[in-house]
């Protein structure tokens, strides 16, 4: 699907969503927007934010704190700090940005997104995603899709659906289950398949209660060193924690009442990320 930014103007408000219970630390959610700043290029989307360190650019200018509710427009440059992440959320699909990432949506009639570093998250039903593109690539297709850039290196991962990938002139079809190493230097790997997700993972089905300011226990068995780890709201997609972890154990701080879902993925030696391990559950309740 094409999609001209025309026919985003008047969908950009974000859909209704769950608001995340009381907030236990300062900041866990990004300052409010100024609705008095100086605006130019068109509105995309809505950002909504969680951590601390969200910032964004006009072209080269420099970057200045964004907050959350404020919209992101063409031209733009979005940067997460480290435990940040941001969330576009257009009419028929979401991206969400991870930490230590940068994205430019560049002011093109056909509406676009540049991923300069860091890892971003696609997702849309029943409709293509649009087009995202990094300095090695470019990617079209259906359904959820991760893309990292680390280095001078892109990785793409398709976690459901099926996606192109355009690389030094050649096209790659990529599934469910497949990934993509495409470098700046030399020539792509794959498709490939995925790593396994890692087992006995804890918490897993049965919930795991935990204190308000506690943190929480994640256990696992795998054999890669790096893992990604997601905390999404319960009754939605929404995810509001997003970072890569070590090895088994870890902690994981959840600063909300309420159920969380989590989920925890394989990053393998290449930098390829797998499919999640069956969703944990953990419930935040007060003393």
């Amino acid at each position: 699907m094409i999609v001209s930014l025309a026919a985003t103007l008047g969908s950009a408000q974000t859909p209704p969503r769950p608001k995340p219970p009381e907030v236990l630390s300062p900041g866990p959610r990004g300052p409010k927007a100024d609705p008095a700043a100086k605006q130019s290029g068109l509105q995309v989307a809505r950002l909504v934010i969680f951590g601390t360190g969200v910032e964004k650019a006009e072209g080269g200018g420099a970057f200045k704190s964004v907050g959350d509710g404020e919209r992101l427009r063409t031209g733009e440059r979005l940067r997460t700090g480290p435990g940040a992440l941001a969330r576009i959320q257009l009419p028929w699909m979401a991206l969400t940005l991870g930490a230590d990432s940068v994205l430019f949506i560049p002011p093109t009639a056909i509406l676009s997104a540049v991923l300069e570093s860091g890892r971003a998250e696609l997702s849309a039903e029943g409709d293509d995603l649009l087009k995202l593109r990094t300095p090695e690539a470019e990617v079209r297709g259906r359904g959820r899709l991760v893309v990292r850039r680390t280095g001078t290196t892109t990785l793409v991962m398709a976690m459901a659906g099926a996606f192109r990938v355009e690389t030094k002139g050649l096209v790659l079809s990529v599934a469910q289950g497949q990934g993509v190493v495409a470098p700046a230097q030399g020539s792509p790997d794959g498709p490939n398949d995925l790593p396994d997700p890692p087992t006995a993972v804890h918490p897993g089905d049965d919930p795991v209660y935990v204190k308000r300011g506690a943190e929480v226990s994640l256990r696992f068995t795998s054999p890669y060193k790096r893992h990604h780890v997601q905390v999404m709201a319960f009754d939605g997609g929404e995810i509001v924690v997003d970072r890569d972890i070590g090895s088994s154990p870890q902690t994981l701080r959840v600063p909300w009442l309420g159920t969380w879902r989590v989920r925890l993925s394989s990053v393998d030696d290449r930098g390829l990320e797998g499919p999640p391990a069956v969703t944990g559950y953990v419930v935040m309740v007060d003393e």
